[in-house]
């Protein structure tokens, strides 16, 4: 059931290193929003995982 290998510790950090990312983002909508909006926008999601002041 669990992986030997760490792997669920590794994606776990890497959840919850998306959700910070989003929930710090200026952007003044819901967390789903940003996450929807970051699947389909390339610049969006340069814009958050960068932190550049675009305005997108």
């Amino acid at each position: 059931m669990y992986a030997e290998d760490g792997t669920s510790n590794i994606l776990a950090f890497l959840r919850r290193w998306a959700l910070n990312l989003v929930k710090l983002h200026p952007v003044k909508t819901s967390q789903y929003q940003k996450f929807n909006r970051a699947c389909w926008s390339d610049d969006f999601r340069e814009n958050i995982n960068f932190g550049t002041s675009q305005k997108v």
